[in-house]
This record gives C-alpha cells, sequence and structure tokens, in this order.
C-alpha cells in the first residue's frame, strides 16, 4: 500500500461556482463529492476526455514551475500527458469530505 496523501482541495480542480453565482448556481456538497469521483473514475482511470467540458470550469487554473494549465482544454492535455506516461496509473478515492468547506479527498494512486 502506497503512504496516504493529505487531502487536496476541490478548489484546485473544480469551479463550477461563478464568481457572479446566485444561491442557484451553487453546487451542494454530494453534488461537488459526486463531480470529483466522476473526475477520477471517467477521466483519470478510464480517459475519458469527453466528459472533460462538463466537470471543469472554463475558469480553472493549476499553476505548476513549467506551465499553467488552464481551463477544461489544459486539463485534458495535463491528464493524457500522465496517461501517456504512466499507463496502468489508477486513483482510488479512499475518502471524499466536504461538510464545513471546500470538498477535499483523500486517496492513494496504484497501479493495476
Amino acid at each position: 500500500m502506497l503512504p496516504r496523501r493529505g487531502p487536496i482541495p476541490i478548489s484546485r480542480l473544480l469551479s463550477r461556482i461563478k464568481s457572479n453565482s446566485t444561491k442557484e448556481d451553487v453546487m451542494s456538497v454530494e453534488e461537488n463529492k459526486a463531480t470529483l469521483k466522476r473526475i477520477y473514475d471517467e477521466v483519470w482511470n478510464k480517459g475519458n476526455m469527453s466528459v472533460v467540458p462538463e466537470l471543469i470550469s472554463p475558469e480553472y487554473l493549476y499553476r505548476t514551475p513549467q506551465r499553467d494549465i488552464k481551463g477544461p482544454d489544459g486539463f485534458s492535455s495535463m491528464i493524457t500527458i500522465w496517461r501517456t506516461a504512466f499507463p496502468d496509473l489508477l486513483y482510488a478515492i479512499d475518502e471524499v469530505v466536504g461538510e464545513g468547506g471546500a470538498p477535499q479527498e483523500g486517496f492513494q494512486s496504484c497501479r493495476s
């Protein structure tokens, strides 16, 4: 078993709440958790990039030392690079905690 990583804030991944959102635009904790699980199951584990525009906000931004990764296209590109480099990489989510703030996940990566 791999050592467990600390939780990663979902806000780094999802941002379906728009800056000028109304209460109706805000996803519930359970919706956030389900979306996060879909990202790992469908995108990371199965490579289904067709769902990325539905799951990742156009405002998504992930900063790395090499470059900024922006929006669904940048996210898809990043996943494709990782899946090409590590084709047998799988993520297993141990838990998703979302009550009291932004959802966070604890997961393990493993080889199939």
